[in-house]
């Protein structure tokens, strides 16, 4: 499948640190370990891509109009912030890669994805981060209610030196 250069599109700095590649885009400013700048690179504008598809799918039912480049950040967001929860996990459960098989980009938008577009939603709307959220999601207003419901408050520390928003 031919992928659009999505980080380049965006701007988007990687470069390596030692072992790990650090990458700067959209004001998120994140390590990725053990991984080169390539293969970030790949997974990263495949993940986008899927995830546009997805996006744009639940949008099709709404009303509402959302811009490409609005989009193409909140998937960028998506999928490079599980690159760093999967790549800092895989360093406490080493096992867990051995069973898990080559790092695929769909599995970069299955965890976190309502967290993610939640939070870009408030920076982006404000008071009308919610049915916004809601439209990207798919999520009827109930659904969306149930999900605030369950929703637990992020145990993961994203204010250190690997992990950077602005």
């Amino acid at each position: 499948m031919k992928v659009r250069d999505y980080l380049r599109a965006h701007e988007a700095h990687l470069w390596g640190e030692g072992n790990d590649t650090r990458v700067r885009v959209n004001g998120v400013d994140i390590v990725i370990r053990r991984l080169p700048s390539e293969e970030i690179r790949d997974l990263l504008n495949e993940a986008v891509a899927h995830m546009l598809v997805r996006l744009e799918k639940n949008i099709r039912q709404s009303k509402l109009k959302f811009e490409q480049k609005l989009l193409e950040r909140i998937s960028l967001q998506v999928a490079l912030h599980n690159l760093y929860v999967f790549t800092n996990w895989s360093r406490f459960l080493p096992r867990y890669l051995e069973y898990a098989g080559p790092l695929r980009a769909q599995e970069l938008l299955k965890h976190h994805v309502p967290e993610q577009v939640m939070a870009v939603c408030e920076k982006v709307f404000g008071a009308d981060a919610r049915q916004r959220a809601a439209v990207l999601l798919g999520f009827s207003e109930q659904e969306l209610a149930r999900w605030e419901q369950q929703r637990l408050p992020s145990r993961m520390d994203t204010s250190n030196s690997r992990y950077r928003i602005s």
